[in-house]
């Protein structure tokens, strides 16, 4: 099967994706790998084919505007200003992805809540779409709001989703002219297309991490799973930790690990700084 697999965002968008298609790619499927620009050697070193989508919502997350999000007037603002200049990148993040999508010409699509196109794509050639996401942001329940968004109890958080439905609507008008223009497709109705098909039936989600870490909610209806972590193995075991890390490790005191993933911006010691404070004063408070 021609799988084409889509995906927008950082490194840790894009590597439980090449997991999924290396484990797919022993299973005998085709894939077609959808990502940023920058991605292509790691994607092509895994035996991937690699479709390019815009490096441009880079230059955006790299230029330290996330940074500026200590308060919340000051993160309304920012959101609000980034929602304004991503506007344009992600028309052409629309424009990519259709003709990613041309070029493959796929069996199956799966992928990333963040294509917006995606389930265009898999109408134009009559196939399935599937949702593959790594964090509950989706799919509505009382039990959580999604990620990002404080908890104010179990009506409030399934009410909370209507922002994510909010955010898809800005670019309705726009993915509807690309249906038209490239993909020769009817517009569609105001939330569908997205997560769910032009008919309104729903897209089935599996969402990709550990039930142990988010208890599947009850009030999740039946097209939403939790699969576990799309993980990549190494293709040999001969990682040796550094004797330094391996003394640290071996103290019997409790140990903090901080993750700072792809984070990015103009002050890069800013965040470490941050971390020990806090940590330093958690310690202080026991």
């Amino acid at each position: 099967m021609k799988i084409l697999l889509m995906t927008i965002g950082s490194r840790g968008d894009v590597e439980p994706y090449i997991a999924l298609g290396k484990a797919l790619t022993q299973r005998g499927h085709y894939i077609d790998l959808c990502a940023a620009q920058r991605f292509k050697g790691l994607v092509e070193a895994h035996g991937l084919s690699h479709k390019p989508l815009s490096d441009d919502l880079f230059k955006l997350v790299e230029g330290g505007t996330f940074e500026k999000m200590g308060s919340l007037v000051s993160g309304v603002k920012t959101a609000l200003r980034l929602m304004k200049l991503a506007k344009p990148i992600n028309r052409q993040l629309i424009v990519d992805s259709i003709q990613a999508g041309l070029e493959s010409e796929p069996e199956l699509v799966i992928y990333h809540a963040k294509c917006l196109a995606a389930v265009s794509i898999a109408e134009k050639f009559g196939v399935p779409a599937v949702v593959l996401a790594l964090q509950p942001m989706i799919v509505k329940t009382r039990s959580f709001p999604p990620a990002g968004i404080p908890n104010f109890g179990s009506i409030i958080n399934r009410l909370s989703y209507h922002l994510i439905n909010l955010g898809y609507r800005q670019y309705l008008s726009d993915l509807n002219a690309q249906r038209e223009a490239l993909l020769d497709l009817p517009p569609l109705e105001k939330d569908k297309g997205i997560l769910s098909h032009s008919g309104g039936r729903p897209v089935s989600v599996l969402h990709a991490f550990s039930e142990h870490l988010v208890p599947r909610p009850l009030d999740w209806p039946n097209h939403s799973a939790i699969t576990g972590y799309c993980q990549l193995t190494a293709d040999n075991e001969t990682y040796q930790p550094p004797q330094s890390l391996t003394d640290f490790l071996a103290v019997d005191k409790p140990t903090v690990y901080i993750g700072f993933g792809s984070m990015s911006g103009k002050d890069p010691e800013r965040r470490p700084r941050l971390s020990l404070k806090r940590c330093k004063k958690r310690v202080y408070e026991r």
